[in-house]
Order: C-alpha cells, then sequence, then structure tokens
C-alpha cells in the first residue's frame, strides 16, 4: 500500500472518531488495516476459493482482536531496561 493511501485512511479515522483520535493512534490505525488489507489478498491470491478475501479480511482482523499477533515492543524503559527497576526508585 502507497503511503498516500495510508495518511489518507489516517486522516479519516481521526475524522470518524471526532479528533478524539491522536495523530499518532490514527497512523497506527491505519497502518494495522494496511497490513490486514495486503496480508489478507496474499492469502487469497494463494488460495483456490474467489469470494473468500473477505474472509481473509475478518481472520487476519480477529487475529489482531484476540492478541495472537505479537507486537514486538519494548517495555516501559526501551530496550534493554532493567524491567526489575521501577521508575520511583
Amino acid at each position: 500500500m502507497n503511503w498516500l493511501w495510508r495518511e489518507s485512511l489516517a486522516e479519516e479515522i481521526s475524522r470518524r472518531t471526532g479528533g478524539r483520535t491522536t495523530d499518532m493512534v490514527a497512523a497506527l490505525a491505519a497502518a494495522n488495516i494496511a497490513a490486514v488489507v495486503e496480508t489478507a489478498v496474499a492469502e487469497w491470491v494463494r488460495g483456490e476459493e474467489p469470494s473468500a478475501l473477505g474472509l481473509a479480511i475478518e481472520r487476519a482482523l480477529e487475529l489482531l482482536r484476540t492478541g495472537d499477533v505479537p507486537i514486538p515492543a519494548p517495555g516501559p524503559g526501551g530496550p534493554g531496561a532493567d524491567s526489575s527497576v521501577s521508575p520511583s526508585s
């Protein structure tokens, strides 16, 4: 997906949430949707059922909803931070 499409989607997400969403949240939501569409289309192309694109999108969204897709993000303090040390110490 191209960046212009993703930026337009982020703007639409922000508009539909009435501005309650920060630019970063809208951009991350748009990136997730772009990944879902790209992944679902690739899955659909590999399959044999021509009407299965909607099902592939639903499967991908469900994996995100259930938390089955790991997001490689460091915890508080950033990469390599000692998780046993609290910020107040």
